[in-house]
């Protein structure tokens, strides 16, 4: 059996306007990133998870996220810097998951692009069409590993509260009934529904978390030099995304195109 981990990153209203925005507000890139992991694997990320936290964090038992508040590091103490580094924490985390037994995807979408031409007309098109892009990319890479094995799939619950949530579930279902997403196995790898989980007790949605984030910070992101430090230095992961249509395993460039990306 497989765990399929996913996190959000950006917004997911309708986008009228090219403007990029990393600061907070109305993005132009929706991302969904999301981790796969055998069962069995799981153990082993924990600890190797577990390790960083004490490592990296002043309290092990917060969350490891993207967005990570610079008064939980424990830069000072465990690294002997002079000041908390965030660069390092990212870099750190990109490394964890080069190393562990997994695979990466994302889809990124720009949604002035689905909004202008009327491909999506609703924060629920924005996801479905996101969870569609995502699973595809989950199905071809078991189809093409030959692995025909239960995917179950996780998401970590909003605080925004439970209409966010009803509204993510919905979407996931929906894009499950659209056959012609899931031509490896007809959609029966996939569990019927997505489990909302909290992401304080579920490592897996914390590291999802990190590469949604790390991936929308890099397309979201319109200056070309910071978007390449950030390619470079912090979350280039390696060959651990994986490339639909090509059977490969590429880094955080995987995302070229304009609508869908992954």
């Amino acid at each position: 059996m497989y765990l399929l981990y996913i996190d959000d990153s950006g917004s997911c209203d309708l986008k009228q306007d090219k403007t990029c925005v990393s600061d907070g507000g109305n993005s132009r890139c929706f991302v969904l990133g999301a981790i796969l992991l055998q069962a069995t694997e799981l153990n082993k990320v924990e600890s190797v998870v577990d390790d960083l936290r004490n490592d990296c964090l002043i309290n092990s038992s917060n969350e490891l996220k993207y967005s990570l508040k610079r008064s939980y590091l424990n830069c000072q103490y465990n690294c002997e810097k002079e000041k908390v580094d965030m660069l390092c924490y990212k870099k750190q985390m990109a490394t964890l998951l080069s190393n562990i037994n997994c695979t990466l995807f994302a889809s990124i979408q720009d949604k002035f692009y689905t909004t202008s031409n009327n491909i999506v007309k609703s924060k629920m098109d924005i996801y479905k069409l996101s969870f569609e892009t995502l699973l595809k990319s989950v199905d071809t890479y078991m189809y093409n590993n030959k692995v025909d094995e239960p995917v179950i799939a996780f998401i970590d619950k909003k605080d925004t509260g439970d209409s966010k949530d009803k509204l993510i579930y919905s979407a996931y279902k929906k894009a499950l009934q659209n056959k012609s997403v899931f031509k490896a196995f007809n959609n029966r790898i996939f569990s019927p529904t997505i489990n909302i989980v909290y992401s304080q007790y579920t490592t897996g949605a914390q590291l999802a978390d990190f590469v949604a984030g790390s991936v929308w910070a890099f397309y979201e992101n319109s200056d070309s030099a910071k978007k390449e430090t950030i390619r470079k230095n912090n979350q280039i992961f390696k060959d651990k995304f994986y490339k639909i249509g090509t059977n490969k395993y590429i880094g955080l460039s995987v995302c070229t195109k304009n609508i869908l990306l992954n």
